[in-house]
């Protein structure tokens, strides 16, 4: 053992003078009994290397797997296959001094450590070789290596400058891990640690930040999840400095790791008989809200930390509670679900108010904007972990920070479903959602199911996932028996019309044509509405700009707004029109079938699953308002028409009767609670809930044309207004806005409404800042 052979594990690069620059490194070593092992975990092309390979035949071993392959990774087939006694690891961007190994085994020799692990100090160098940072490893490593690496703010420690026999390696060795996690875990087992007061190593300065002084997230909330809350105590000293380290976990971007840690806090101070320093910490830190503002629920949320129930517990995840669709869809759940499970709401604290109640026995959990916008993915998880969440289903699915806590669940017994209810082509049409397209699927992978409500947009995602299923919005009325036998020649649209996606200029336009047959027809359109409001896709006119122009009379129109009395506009209409460019799902459809009421609708992809052309409604082109307008205009004409288009429609719409949606809903929620294995778990979804495409020849003409139009858009962005078209047009609502309160409040009033809202973000800096 005198000359001990080691074993180097280099990962592979696609940088091929890079990698040739770490073979070298280690061959020119002045220690010749060497081997050098490649590993690549899918990353890497083959093809890349090969090259590189090729230049060194034997000296280097190499070894590989897919990127998808958890079962035997890249670097356990190194490990397993070195034949040194003694491993090292040369990280992307590092080097070995010329002699490290030379000085290494003469340490080992000559202090008699055989059989230990040997760590050095290490360099940090800047683009001219200059040292900017010196890195001693501290001796406080060998008391509490899994605090010190967690819980030091730079621990200095890089797994580049570790030397460890290959026996502790192979004996320890899962199926899939990376080298900081395995020597992490070895020295953390108490074998004996040895320090070498010598700098051996150095690390570029690019793949310093980039690599080592960023922390793994995940890794060292593993650590943490291990600890208990004495070691903790221990090696942090004062318990204040515990939410200090939260605080800063969050600051850099480590929210399970924050999650983990604020949990185990709180879990510690829960049965402390001072009840304000608990409730305190909940609010103040999970959720950043005075206490007036967390939510009606606040004692509750606090009592249930403090003694969860053995219900079983699903919470709902949501971007806000106001008034459209999604609430809809969310209080018929909420009703029809309460019977299996505790509910919980989490959503960000806003001071508008909703024609929706949230139920009582619901209970909402509210956070700050800020803490929504920057750390919801943590705020989730954190409440999941304190109140036992069995299943979190995420409603708002094109927000970064709902699509991260998939990620954070990985290894958890929390399971998750993402409940999609846009158009899946949505992000793709929509330039400020282009970032979230390929992490939307990515997060997608890690999610127990991913639900569409149609099964058009689930074979999409399924082409992608091997977890997409679909479950149908639930029906928001009862369901009348028969059509309503008389015309009254009203039509009815329902939506967020200061959405351009709604298209009002469409509903207009065809409106216009309407009239000229019937002069005395009448259009009611119930939802948010803009009128004075410039669209910039349509040049900039406003819906009274096309109002005026279109020569529409003020009687035949009613802007409703929002309302809670939805159904009894239904009731009174004779036809529903609507004109989206693109739907989840198209819930008014079935909304106004509830009542006998046939819909015309442009054809949106996904819209087959609701309507059969010609039995329950009309399917017209897009942009075709002529064909729509005709219709319509044969419904009204034609009473007997209409009463059977209602009453087929009554028919289509039983199928998603809130009872049966619900149960849908129960049965997938129990398959992913079941102790059953992951693969049985699917195999029951899938034969429950999987996707359905009736006709490939339709699917692929549909999908090929979505795909050439979101092609068409991608070439057209530079051609959209720039930003500086944006500010003009947010100045012009502005102005607009300020007249209207001028006139209606008069001065003082708008004056104190313009300094408001900057006078409470300054008070907000402040109290940071103090």
């Amino acid at each position: 053992m005198k000359t001990p052979k080691i074993s180097v594990i280099i990962p592979a690069q696609n940088d091929q003078k890079a990698l040739k620059i770490a073979i070298e490194n280690v061959i020119n070593q002045t220690y010749h009994n060497i081997e050098i092992i490649i590993i690549n975990d899918g990353h890497v092309d083959y093809d890349n290397i090969e090259p590189i390979l090729n230049l060194y035949g034997d000296k280097v071993l190499y070894h590989s797997n897919t990127y998808d392959d958890s079962d035997t990774s890249s670097m356990k087939n190194g490990i397993l296959n070195t034949t040194g006694d003694y491993c090292a690891y040369l990280p992307k961007g590092c080097s070995y001094v010329i002699d490290r190994f030379q000085k290494q085994v003469e340490y080992i020799n000559n202090n008699k450590l055989k059989g230990c692990i040997i760590g050095c100090n290490w360099d940090v160098l800047d683009h001219r070789g200059k040292i900017v940072r010196h890195n001693k490893m501290a001796l406080e490593i060998k008391n509490d290596i899994e605090c010190y690496l967690a819980l030091n703010e730079c621990s200095n420690f890089n797994e580049g400058s570790i030397l460890i026999p290959s026996s502790l390696l192979k004996n320890k060795i899962g199926n899939y891990f990376s080298w900081f996690d395995l020597v992490s875990q070895i020295i953390g087992l108490g074998k004996t640690f040895s320090i070498q007061e010598e700098t051996l190593m150095s690390c570029d300065i690019e793949s310093f930040y980039e690599y080592h002084y960023k922390k793994d997230d995940y890794l060292v909330s593993e650590i943490i999840k291990e600890l208990n809350i004495d070691r903790i105590k221990n090696h942090i000293g004062k318990v204040e400095n515990i939410l200090k380290m939260y605080e800063q976990f969050l600051a850099m971007d480590m929210q399970r790791s924050a999650s983990f840690l604020i949990t185990k806090y709180i879990g510690s101070i829960k049965d402390n008989k001072n009840i304000d320093i608990f409730e305190k910490t909940v609010y103040k830190d999970l959720s950043r809200l005075s206490k007036d503002k967390y939510s009606p629920y606040f004692t509750d949320v606090c009592k249930k930390i403090k003694k969860p129930s053995k219900r079983k517990k699903i919470m709902f995840c949501s971007a806000h509670w106001l008034t459209g669709g999604m609430e809809r869809v969310l209080s018929i759940l909420f009703k029809e679900l309460n019977k299996y499970y505790e509910i919980y709401l989490i959503t960000p604290y806003d001071e508008r108010t909703s024609c929706i109640d949230i139920p009582e026995f619901v209970t909402n959990i509210r956070v700050s904007d800020d803490l929504f916008v920057k750390n919801f993915d943590s705020v989730i998880l954190s409440y999941a972990i304190l109140l036992k969440i069995d299943v979190v289903i995420g409603f708002i699915n094109l927000f970064e920070k709902q699509l991260d806590f998939y990620n954070l669940c990985k290894g958890l017994n929390i399971k998750t479903i993402a409940s999609n209810h846009e158009y899946y082509f949505y992000p793709y049409k929509s330039r400020y959602h282009y970032g979230l397209v390929k992490k939307r699927l990515n997060s997608f992978r890690e999610c127990n199911a991913v639900v569409w409500p149609n099964n058009f947009s689930s074979s999409l995602c399924g082409m992608y996932v091997n977890n997409s299923y679909v479950i149908g919005n639930p029906n928001s009325f009862t369901i009348i028996n028969n059509a309503r036998p008389n015309s009254r020649k009203i039509i009815i649209c329902v939506g967020r019309f200061n959405d351009y996606v709604k298209r009002i200029d469409r509903i207009l336009k065809t409106f216009s044509i309407v009239l000229k047959k019937f002069p005395d027809a009448k259009l009611v359109l119930i939802g948010k509405n803009e009128n004075d409001q410039p669209i910039r896709q349509i040049g900039g006119l406003t819906v009274n700009d096309i109002i005026t122009n279109l020569c529409i009379p003020e009687d035949s129109l009613e802007f409703v707004g929002e309302v809670d009395n939805l159904e009894d506009y239904y009731s009174n209409a004779d036809v529903l029109m609507l004109t989206s460019n693109s739907e989840g799902f198209g819930m008014v459809i079935n909304e106004a079938a509830c009542f006998g009421i046939p819909s015309v609708c442009n054809y949106i992809p996904g819209i087959e699953d609701l309507i059969i052309d010609g039995k329950n409604g009309f399917i017209t082109n897009q942009d075709d308002n002529e064909s729509m307008a005709k219709r319509i205009i044969d419904i009204m004409s034609n009473n007997k028409l209409r009463v059977s288009l209602g009453n087929n429609a009554i028919k289509m719409v039983n199928k998603y009767k809130s009872t049966l949606i619900a149960e849908k809903w129960h049965e997938m929620i129990e398959v992913l609670i079941s102790e059953n294995s992951p693969k049985e778990q699917k195999k029951i979804l899938d034969s429950k809930f999987k996707y359905k495409i009736n006709d490939y020849h339709k699917f692929s003409k549909v999908l090929a044309k979505e795909l050439n139009d979101i092609f068409i858009l991608s070439t057209k962005l530079h051609d959209e207004p720039n930003n500086i078209d944006e500010v003009v047009s947010k100045f012009r609502k502005i102005s607009i806005k300020l007249v209207k309160s001028f006139k209606k409040e008069g001065t003082i009033r708008t004056f104190i409404k313009i300094v408001k809202k900057p006078v409470k973000i300054l008070i907000k800096i402040f109290k940071r800042i103090l």
